[in-house]
């Protein structure tokens, strides 16, 4: 009887060593998870951002060409009524 009581506690302890290692392999491997987790939606935002840049860059451009495009309209027709005038 002293042997069997001694070898369960020694099983015992084993399997309990083997959960605490386990569990901290497994929050480990949770903790590795959320980090990937984060960066790729860290990555995604980056994208995200230098999509709507682009997309201002280009707003802007139109807004300028267009711009440039009624004042070269306007200053034509200052040019012409310069001309009637005089």
């Amino acid at each position: 009887m002293g042997k069997t009581i001694k070898f369960n506690k020694i099983g015992i302890k084993r399997r309990f060593i083997q959960y605490i290692v386990i569990l901290l392999i497994s929050i480990f491997v949770l903790f590795l998870a959320s980090k990937l987790i984060e960066k790729r939606k860290r990555s995604k935002i980056r994208i995200y951002n230098s999509q709507i840049e682009d997309l201002q860059d280009e707003k802007q451009r139109k807004i300028d060409l267009i711009e440039k495009e009624y004042n070269d309209k306007i200053e034509a027709l200052l040019n012409k009524i310069d001309k009637i005038n005089d």
